[in-house]
């Protein structure tokens, strides 16, 4: 008991967390500023996440707010989000 035990500060991911503002602010954009409906709103959202894990994985390879800690995770998932984000947005076209 002679050492005290010390919370390490970087424990949450919080750089993860500000950069995930970005997607979620894009939806919020196209939702309030466009009569879009909601797969588009929805499928923008997953773009904008696609770009946002492709720029973490080329810069830093890691997205740890979503546990995704090896560059190639981070590259896939930022694939089928942008897939799945075209796929969305293209539904009412």
């Amino acid at each position: 008991m002679g050492r005290l035990m010390r919370i390490k500060a970087s424990i949450f991911p919080w750089v993860s967390a500000i950069f995930l503002l970005y997607p979620i602010g894009a939806a919020v954009y196209i939702a309030t500023q466009t009569p879009a409906r909601p797969p588009m709103i929805v499928g923008y959202g997953f773009a904008n996440l696609g770009y946002l894990l492709v720029g973490a994985g080329i810069f830093k390879g890691t997205f740890k707010i979503f546990g995704l800690k090896k560059r190639g995770y981070v590259l896939v998932a930022g694939a089928i989000a942008f897939l799945i984000g075209t796929f969305l947005s293209n539904i009412d076209a």
